[in-house]
């Protein structure tokens, strides 16, 4: 859903530039509060889009009253947003448990495990196998060229573009989309969160070719285009794992998982012979096991359900006590803990 909350910003951004009426800003304050329905780092991320956006067309194409205007975004984020705070409203508990999740956000000054951003120079490239040689290189490579897009298409829209003309209108709305999405990225810069952040910024990319000016210019914008293609279909286990399966046969097994057959690496197959054994062989039929501190995606290979609700163990819980009793609840005898650290 974060790809379709993306690709969204950079559309109604575009057309609230290009018409600025009162029903547009109103229109995109209801985009910002169902963003913030889907999840609450997207609301952050469209309110500050939306209110650049109309602090730039106050400055740049339409001047008028700004007040009113953040005031229409503001109400629209309201209609928006209502679902989830008539929920607050009418559901005891449900604001006060809200309101924790804020709080502990802000308590631990982070909304994710932080790693380092995974540079190119980084990786001793000559220990890689050639599959791994071109996820880093791709993954690292996004890392270095996103910035440096960003950097060059606003210089470029600052330098040699009419700022006034409002037909530039998908490539201001796509730039500030790419910017502010990109933080996404960097909250925990791998693939998963590169992927989320991305969209925008191809979006970008791919209509840069229609604005810039002079031959070199178009040629080079074009040539970027073709490299982001490349980098990024190198990005996607779709074309990398056939390719590794076709050079290297004898490194993977078929396994079945719930009725469909999956060809996984044997490191992996071990993984889940391994943990099938242990819960047909220890976990009666009324008992539940526990996998920790990650492994969700366990519990339905091994046919069981998540006695918790915490799929991810990152941080301390509040309430150990309480938890603790909730797995006797549920008849939790036996725990999978796993020693190894979460790969940063």
């Amino acid at each position: 859903m974060g790809y379709c909350i993306a690709v969204m910003t950079v559309y109604v951004g575009s057309l609230l530039i290009e018409k600025p009426t009162p029903r547009m800003h109103f229109i995109s304050g209801i985009f910002i509060g169902f963003s913030a329905l889907v999840g609450r780092n997207y609301g952050l991320y469209t309110v500050i889009i939306f209110v650049l956006l109309t602090l730039l067309i106050w400055h740049r194409f339409a001047r008028g009253p700004i007040f009113k205007r953040l005031a229409i975004l503001g109400l629209g984020g309201v209609i928006g947003y209502s679902p989830l705070l008539i929920v607050m409203i009418v559901e005891p508990g449900f604001f006060d448990a809200f309101m924790q999740t804020i709080s502990l956000i802000i308590e631990r000054g982070q909304t994710n495990i932080s790693k380092p951003i995974p540079w190119p120079w980084r990786y001793e490239l000559s220990q890689l196998k050639w599959a791994d040689i071109l996820k880093v290189c791709s993954i690292g490579g996004m890392f270095v060229l996103i910035p440096l897009v960003l950097l060059s298409a606003l210089f470029y829209w600052f330098r040699f573009l009419d700022k006034n003309d409002k037909k530039y209108a998908p490539l201001l709305s796509g730039l500030i989309t790419s910017i502010i999405f990109f933080h996404y990225a960097l909250s925990r810069p791998d693939l998963t969160h590169l992927a989320d952040a991305i969209p925008p910024f191809l979006i970008l990319v791919f209509i840069l070719p229609c604005f810039v000016k002079g031959f070199y210019g178009r040629a080079f914008s074009q040539f970027l285009s073709v490299l982001v293609i490349l980098m990024t279909v190198a990005l996607s286990s779709v074309f990398i794992e056939p390719i590794s399966r076709y050079l290297n046969p004898e490194n993977y097994v078929k396994v079945n998982i719930r009725g469909d057959a999956l060809w996984v690496k044997k490191q992996t197959a071990r993984k889940i012979v391994m943990f099938r054994d242990i819960v047909n062989q220890k976990v009666g039929k009324n008992e539940n096991v526990l996998f920790a501190p990650y492994l969700p995606g366990m519990y339905p290979i091994v046919d069981q359900k998540s006695p918790v609700k915490t799929s991810y163990f990152l941080y301390p819980e509040e309430d150990q006590f309480e938890m603790i009793k909730h797995l006797e609840n549920e008849n939790v005898n036996w725990a999978i803990i796993s020693l190894t650290a979460i790969k940063i």
